[in-house]
């Protein structure tokens, strides 16, 4: 039991030193490190962490008196930093890829190209813009399910992540979506349940539910695009899913509360 749970500490520990910035210790060397195909239960748990980090600097930017859309910003640049703009790298290599490129070889050339083309400058224009605006009329509407749904969103989001892993091949012999592969279905549908009870317990069952069919709708018509695009997943779309499921849910709750 206590081996089991030791294995568990290190697989979060793991999740962890790949979706965040968060100093997260050393490990023994006698420890044998887990792969990204066993941590990817954890993402939700990662997801609702950077997700309170969110929440408390929007509530802090609330009670401090700043405008709504100020304590947005706040929120947003904090999920940034503790991410290290992972998602957000992920998300324009996509766009500029995905726009850029003619054949498959090409736009995964694109892709793995580190500077930013006019399609990956647009796209994460409009999707902090979106992310900032939504924060701030949701939390116009109602400021305690604006905090809630950051950290569940956050949670959710990152469960399809494994999802995409396990449903889709990897685009590329090498790369990070190469070395995820292997991700079983019993640590798929843990992370998938592990979201959608994070949602659940953050916004209540109408509400959770919502969210839950928004990032899954939107995260598989990205699966979709992309293995019509490139033939699988890379690391930056299975990174880019993150923001591509997030936007949708503060939609979704902003036109129900509305």
């Amino acid at each position: 039991m206590i081996r089991a749970m030791r294995a568990l500490v290190l697989q979060f520990q793991h999740a962890l030193m790949l979706l965040t910035r968060l100093p997260v210790g050393w490990m023994g060397q006698t420890d044998t490190p887990p792969s990204i195909a066993q941590t990817v239960w954890a993402y939700p748990l990662v997801g609702a962490l950077i997700g309170a980090g969110g929440a408390a600097a929007l509530g802090l930017g609330a009670a401090l008196g700043l405008p709504t859309d100020m304590a947005a910003v706040l929120a947003v640049a904090v999920m940034v930093l503790l991410t290290g703009g992972l998602h957000e790298d992920g998300l324009a290599d996509v766009a500029d890829g995905f726009g850029g490129g003619r054949s498959a070889e090409r736009k995964l050339a694109i892709m793995r190209d580190s500077r930013i083309g006019s399609y990956g400058a647009l796209a994460l224009i409009l999707a902090i813009a979106f992310r900032v605006m939504g924060l701030a009329a949701l939390a116009d509407l109602d400021l305690r399910t604006c905090l809630l749904a950051l950290v569940g969103a956050e949670a959710g989001a990152r469960a399809g992540l494994a999802v995409l892993l396990r449903l889709m091949p990897s685009a590329r012999a090498q790369g990070l979506g190469q070395s995820a592969a292997g991700v079983s279905t019993a640590a798929a549908g843990a992370a998938a349940a592990l979201g959608v009870a994070v949602l659940m317990a953050c916004l209540g069952p109408a509400l959770g539910a919502l969210a839950a069919v928004a990032i899954a709708l939107a995260q598989a018509s990205l699966g979709w695009l992309a293995l019509r695009q490139i033939g699988g997943q890379t690391g930056d779309v299975v990174g880019a899913s993150q923001l591509v499921g997030l936007i949708p849910v503060l939609g979704a709750l902003v036109v129900w509360l509305a």
